[in-house]
């Protein structure tokens, strides 16, 4: 599972938002990978805090 503190802080980013959040830019936010994030909210997900993500192709 994701660390508690990067969870809590991916929280707290998508409380504040209402259409949602990229991913790359949270990761660059809070200085970690973006693999990290993802697992996070996964994680997330799967505690059922998060009820849906989109999966988009950067390249």
């Amino acid at each position: 599972m994701a660390d508690t503190g990067l969870l809590e802080s991916l929280l707290r980013l998508v409380e504040k938002v209402d259409g949602g959040i990229d991913s790359q830019d949270v990761a660059v936010d809070l200085g970690v990978d973006h693999q990290v994030i993802v697992g996070a909210v996964k994680s997330l997900q799967a505690l059922g805090e998060v009820r849906r993500s989109r999966s988009r192709n950067t390249h």
